[in-house]
């Protein structure tokens, strides 16, 4: 899966090793990280691993990440998508204030060492229920999270299409006499170092 070691994105801005500050840094850094994604195959991840102890200021975070990952949302890079991997508290923190500062209804996922995962961003409640039950299964349809929740097929499918627009889950589909089936999986990484 390709990955961008944002601490070289920072010195070839001319900052400090582990520093994402500033609007304009912000500017420069989102052309290269656009050309870095738009080299990831379709329905692939662009991983962001950033180095410990970073400091990202909310004009940065906003200047790059949340403006890609607006434009990812507004489907300008098919079907590609971005992790975050090694963020510090501070730095999430940040997105997250970017995020409520502009009332966007955005999120990512953001992977710690050893693999695990997490959501930062604007994400309701009822998603997050059902990312994480899409994340422990090797599958999920709208049928079966329906029965599952005892939900309306149409608010199932309400529910995983909005994940999937996110680019929080992928998608693959079969046809049967019964029609178009969407199938649902959660992404997979190797583990993040």
């Amino acid at each position: 899966m390709p990955q961008l070691e944002m601490n070289e994105l920072a010195i070839e801005l001319g900052l400090p090793a582990r520093f994402f500050v500033t609007r304009d840094k912000g500017e420069q850094a989102f052309a290269r990280l656009t050309e870095a994604l738009q080299t990831v195959p379709e329905e692939g991840s662009l991983i962001l691993q950033f180095p410990a102890n970073q400091v990202m200021d909310v004009s940065f975070a906003d200047e790059t990440i949340i403006r890609l990952g607006q434009a990812i949302v507004d489907d300008k890079y098919g079907r590609r998508r971005l992790l975050l991997a090694g963020l510090t508290q501070d730095s999430i923190d940040n997105i997250n204030a970017a995020i409520r500062l502009q009332r966007l209804k955005l999120a990512f996922l953001t992977i710690a060492p050893g693999g695990q995962w997490d959501v930062v961003g604007h994400l309701e409640e009822n998603l997050q229920e059902t990312l994480t039950m899409v994340a422990q299964r090797p599958s999920l349809t709208a049928p079966e999270l329906a029965e599952e929740l005892d939900l309306a097929l149409n608010s199932a499918n309400n529910r995983l299409k909005r994940l999937y627009d996110q680019r929080l889950i992928r998608r693959e589909y079969e046809v049967s006499e019964k029609g178009l089936l969407y199938i649902y999986y959660f992404w997979q990484w190797e583990e993040i170092k």
